[in-house]
Parts: C-alpha cells; sequence; structure tokens
C-alpha cells in the first residue's frame, strides 16, 4: 500500500460526528498531518498505535500524534458511536502562546498511553467540551468570517487541551495495572451490562468474589463514587439517551432503564440533570 493512500490530508480544525451500525467494515489504516482526538460514546474496536493495541470501549478518549499512522479494527454488528476532531499546531499556537501555555503539546504528546480511559464525571465534562465544539464548528460553517465564533472555538479547544493533561497526568500517577484497580473494572463491567436490572450488592459481591462491605469502600476510594451513586448515574445517561432518540413514554423509559417507579426516576433524574425528564426532553429538541 502506497503512503499517499494512507495520509489524510486536513484543514487547520476538521470536526467529525459518526452514530451508525457497523455491519461491516474493512480495517482502516491511515495517518494525519494533524493531532487527533477522539471521545467514544459507544464503541468495541481495537486501535493499533506504533507497537501497542488499545481496545477502545465506551467513555474512552484517544489522542493520537500527528503522522502516527494508526489501524482500527471493528467488529460486525456493533453500533458505532463517536466524536473525533483533528486540529494542527498552527490552529491554537498563537493563543497558547499568549496565555503562556506553549508546553501543553508536549504535556500531552509525551503521555505514553494514547487512551484515556474516563470515569462518569470525567465523561459527561468531555461531552460538553465536544458537544460545544460540534456546535461552534457548525455555526462557523456557517458565518466564516465571524471572528468572535472562530476565538470561541479555539478557546474551547484549549479549555478541552487542559482537562485532557490534567487526567492524563492524574491517570499516569494511578497504578493502572494494580489488582485492585482490576477488581474495580470488573465491577463496573458488572454495572453497566445490567444497569438496568435491580443490582443488589450481595450479587456484586459474589461476582468479583468479595465481601459487599469490601467492595463499596474499595469502589468509593477508586472513582470517588459510592456503588449506589454510579448505577444511578449509568441508569440517567441511558435514560437522556433514550429521551432523545425515542419516542418512548417517560415511565417506559425509567422502567427500562432500571428505575423501580416513576417517582424515583423523576426524583433521581432531576438530582443528576438539573431537570426532569420531560423537561429534558423538550429542551433538547428546541
Amino acid at each position: 500500500m502506497q503512503s499517499s493512500s494512507l495520509f489524510a490530508g486536513r484543514a487547520a480544525f476538521h470536526f467529525e460526528f459518526t452514530d451508525s451500525p457497523m455491519t461491516s467494515r474493512e480495517p482502516l489504516e491511515h495517518f494525519h498531518d494533524a493531532f487527533e482526538l477522539a471521545l467514544f460514546l459507544k464503541a468495541d474496536i481495537s486501535i493499533f498505535i506504533k507497537d501497542r493495541k488499545y481496545d477502545i470501549r465506551d467513555g474512552d478518549l484517544l489522542f493520537i500524534d500527528s503522522y502516527e499512522i494508526h489501524r482500527m479494527v471493528y467488529k460486525p454488528d456493533q453500533h458505532y458511536k463517536r466524536y473525533v476532531l483533528n486540529f494542527q499546531h498552527r490552529f491554537v499556537q498563537d493563543l497558547l502562546r499568549t496565555l503562556g501555555q506553549e508546553s501543553l503539546f508536549q504535556a500531552i504528546r509525551s503521555n505514553p498511553n494514547a487512551k484515556i480511559r474516563l470515569n462518569l464525571k470525567q465523561r459527561l465534562s468531555m461531552e460538553e467540551h465536544f458537544s460545544r465544539l460540534m456546535t461552534l464548528n457548525a455555526s462557523l460553517a456557517e458565518n466564516r468570517d465571524d471572528g468572535t465564533m472562530q476565538a470561541e472555538l479555539t478557546m474551547r479547544l484549549i479549555l478541552l487541551l487542559q482537562e485532557v493533561y490534567r487526567i492524563g497526568q492524574a491517570q499516569r500517577q494511578a497504578r493502572s495495572d494494580s489488582r485492585l484497580h482490576l477488581l474495580v473494572v470488573d465491577m463496573l463491567l458488572y454495572i453497566d451490562s445490567r444497569y438496568s436490572e435491580d443490582i443488589q450488592l450481595e450479587q456484586l459481591a459474589a461476582a468479583v468474589g468479595k465481601s459487599k462491605y469490601y467492595i463499596c469502600r474499595l469502589f468509593k476510594e477508586s472513582t470517588t463514587f459510592t456503588i449506589v451513586e454510579y448505577i444511578q448515574y449509568r441508569r440517567v445517561i441511558e435514560a437522556q439517551k433514550k429521551l432523545l432518540e425515542s419516542d418512548m413514554h417517560i415511565i417506559d423509559i425509567g422502567l427500562a432503564c432500571g428505575f423501580q417507579s416513576l417517582q424515583h426516576f423523576y426524583r433521581v433524574f432531576k438530582r443528576i440533570s438539573r431537570l426532569t425528564p420531560a423537561q429534558y426532553r423538550a429542551g433538547r429538541h428546541d
């Protein structure tokens, strides 16, 4: 394969959003003349960068340096949903220099791990950043001479990069391969696959082979969430998706996401989202 067929040249800033089923897709191998930052909302793929393989799942963030060849291997019959942006250094370098943050790129690029696994709070924050960037980029395409909008887009990107740097530094300091971490990952996978069910602490403890008192303490120390809080956040996130992407009745959405009553669904949803389910659906469709 010739290098020209691998190369994906971009403008100074490029944004894409993909939401589609992966019925059948060949592996994709390419590189860019720009940095790439991707947030995977729904994914079960493998990405090879240099000599490392990354298994990408829901909520993973990936930073790929310019001119790094990467190969994406898709699994058939899996839904694929992600934001991806490509940007060249020149797009932000002037503002970085003004802010005294010119070392930001090098700091992010020096992280040997291209993938960042986000916790729930980090994922919600990242989704807000990417969603705002997508809106700004679409508006700017219709108003290319709007200097204020261009400045806001650049500033929003720098804020995103600063958060990527902070999260990446924190994870570099953590012992991510420890047995405790792996136990927490097992608990998260158990909850994520059963959020629609009535999850009991005794069942979760039995699934990972520890006492319920031990897993409650470990989970809180590792994620800053109690197990109950994480289950509620997971259910609300799924309910938000269904409110926007389906015409299901609100009570049916609540039950499908694991809430035992409409009253409980409304109370938890409003506490986390600051809106009732009906307000959330109406506001996002306006």
